[in-house]
């Protein structure tokens, strides 16, 4: 594992000498890291507020479904050819991202309207159990369809 030197991990690439196993240890260490960015005590720090008990949860959750969205994502790759996991899943990953997004937030603003304006109900201004719902359907769906597409490239 190199994690400071990258010209030597660079070179080991160009030689063919990262096993999938280390590719692997690498790309859960990137979304690991990426996701932490993301985590509630950040992003509050940033907007001098404070996180709820939800936050804390929702974190804890998003951590695990990535690290285990991922694992299951490889597994599903190595199963078949055994190859480019990385960029499959970066690459094919993109696209699933943007039309999740989009149909995310179609459905979010729907059901705010419907909700909201039609049965009376104000959502809270803060993390609650419906935000830990809708980010497990997110991020659950999500990792099923990138490990489909992954299951298509790979077989």
């Amino acid at each position: 594992m190199n994690f400071f030197d990258d010209k030597e991990l660079a070179l080991r690439f160009k030689n063919n000498a990262v096993p999938s196993k280390e590719r692997l240890i690498y790309l859960l260490i990137f979304v690991m890291y990426s996701a932490t960015l993301s985590f509630s005590w950040v992003i509050n720090f940033l907007a001098d507020s404070m996180p709820n008990n939800w936050d804390h949860v929702f974190d804890i959750f998003y951590i695990f479904i990535t690290f285990a969205g991922t694992l299951f994502c490889y597994l599903t790759n190595k199963g078949g050819d055994d190859s480019e996991f990385t960029d499959r899943y970066i690459s094919i990953g993109f696209p699933i991202i943007i039309k999740w997004t989009l149909v995310y937030i179609f459905v979010l603003i729907t059901i705010f309207l419907v909700v909201e304006f039609i049965f009376g109900y104000e959502f809270p201004q803060e993390t609650d159990p419906i935000d830990l719902v809708f980010g497990f359907v997110f991020l659950t769906s999500y990792f099923w369809r990138l490990n489909s597409s992954i299951k298509l490239a790979s077989h």
